[in-house]
């Protein structure tokens, strides 16, 4: 599979994201972490065959840590993302949102898992529900913003040190682009100074991904 699926089809992308920087005058690439490091180690190879001269670093970032530098303005929609992650524990969802004072409401459940919580019932509805509920409320989600207050300061830096103010082009394997999205949330940019480009995706990244 690596030699005669993946290997092709990495290799026609670096050539394809070549072309795209040239004919789009873009100097910076940001191949995104895991896969970024052998990506830059691809452009950078494909560069020299060209003799061009591009900045290719690998941007060492994750899902996780950006999701998390966004909670400062925490929304309802950023919440609920945690309950569509495939068999998370209740305990890891509050770890994640940094509000485990009040997980003390859930203490029984909280090693359990979101999948296996909708099936269990404390009253009239599914505790996997109620705890939706509970989480989204006003009170939480200002807790939350709260006490995530100041997280994003260090990406940001990060991000700015590694070019991303200027125009460039981030590069992933991608699925859905919300590191992308992140990304451009949090340094304010939505008039294209970062192209994203993704190997594959769903059709959900052309919303997230400008």
């Amino acid at each position: 599979i690596g030699a005669m699926i993946i290997g092709p089809i990495f290799t026609y992308a670096t050539e394809w994201i070549l072309d795209e920087a040239i004919k789009r005058n873009i100097k910076i690439i940001r191949p995104l972490m895991r896969e970024g490091k052998l990506l830059s180690e691809l452009l950078t190879i494909a560069q020299k065959e060209r003799n061009v001269n591009l900045s290719i670093e690998p941007l060492y970032i994750s899902r996780f840590a950006v999701f998390t530098a966004n909670f400062e303005q925490c929304m309802e929609k950023d919440v609920l993302y945690l309950f569509n992650t495939y068999n998370i524990t209740l305990r890891k969802i509050f770890e994640i949102l940094n509000i485990e004072e009040v997980s003390e409401r859930y203490k029984e459940y909280l090693d359990v898992s979101t999948v296996e919580l909708k099936q269990v019932t404390r009253g009239e509805e599914s505790v996997y529900e109620e705890v939706k509920t509970f989480l989204v409320s006003d009170e939480n989600l200002s807790l939350i913003r709260k006490k995530n207050r100041g997280v994003s300061e260090k990406i940001v830096k990060y991000l700015k040190e590694m070019g991303l103010e200027e125009a460039c082009m981030t590069l992933d394997i991608g699925w859905r682009g919300s590191i992308q999205n992140t990304i451009q949330k949090l340094l304010g940019l939505n008039q294209g100074n970062i192209l994203n480009y993704l190997f594959f995706s769903r059709d959900l990244a052309i919303e997230n991904v400008v």
